[in-house]
């Protein structure tokens, strides 16, 4: 995932760099009496240099965490797979083993009686929840003038402004630690900045870090192939 944020980081630069090469070209190419013409071609340009500034950039971050929410999710249950967890249930026992990382939870705390660090799953929560509402609802926050039914929370945008956000409370206030939500025009957006994102891969490496300290012997993770063939081994490290 650190490699990965690279290669997205120098994507980004080098789509502005190419940009900026071609515009300044276009620009050497325009006479100098033609100013009319100059501030035309200009006001062509600023949708594609809108797009190599903001909204590249976004799309890409925020399509990062979602990647590795997932990652985190599926290795999670790769975990459990390679401790061979399993739970039996009675007949007439309804137990609703939920999904992703809740589920992978319920296994160790069922099958292997351990609890994930309480901070490391508390982060967990918020950043499922800040990944559900990327895939939900996108990047915006739905806000009104006036005073919404339902959960809301006031928000005072960069004109001064009073709003009231229609958004999950916990969420905002994530938002708000992390410095990833802005007035965007008349947007209210959630931007994720890199290093939040760069954030993301040292929590995991925490996270995993501690999970195979405390649930997989040494000798056993030297000799399995599928902890080196597998994201997690380097957070052992």
């Amino acid at each position: 995932m650190s490699r990965y944020l690279d290669l997205v980081q120098e994507s980004l630069q080098r789509n502005y760099d190419h940009f900026e090469a071609h515009l300044e070209e276009m620009t050497a190419e325009v006479p100098n009496s033609a100013s009319e013409s100059v501030g035309s071609w200009s006001d062509d340009y600023e949708d594609e240099f809108f797009e190599a500034t903001h909204d590249f950039p976004q799309l890409l971050r925020l399509s990062s965490i979602v990647i590795w929410y997932s990652f985190v999710e599926q290795n999670l249950l790769d975990l459990c797979e390679e401790l061979n967890l399993r739970i039996s249930f009675g007949a007439k026992e309804n137990d609703n083993l939920d999904k992703g990382i809740r589920r992978a939870r319920k296994f160790l705390v069922k099958a292997k009686n351990y609890e994930i660090d309480n901070d490391h799953w508390q982060e967990l929560i918020e950043i499922n929840r800040l990944r559900n509402h990327f895939v939900h609802d996108g990047k915006r926050l739905k806000y009104s003038y006036l005073q919404p039914d339902g959960e809301f929370v006031r928000y005072e945008n960069s004109s001064g402004t009073v709003v009231f956000l229609m958004v999950n409370g916990a969420l905002y206030s994530y938002l708000q630690k992390h410095g990833i939500v802005t007035t965007s025009g008349p947007f209210v957006e959630i931007v994720p900045s890199i290093e939040y994102c760069k954030s993301l891969v040292e929590f995991g490496r925490k996270l995993f870090r501690k999970l195979y300290v405390d649930l997989t012997p040494i000798h056993q993770v030297a000799t399995a192939p599928a902890f080196t063939s597998h994201g997690p081994a380097e957070f052992r490290k």
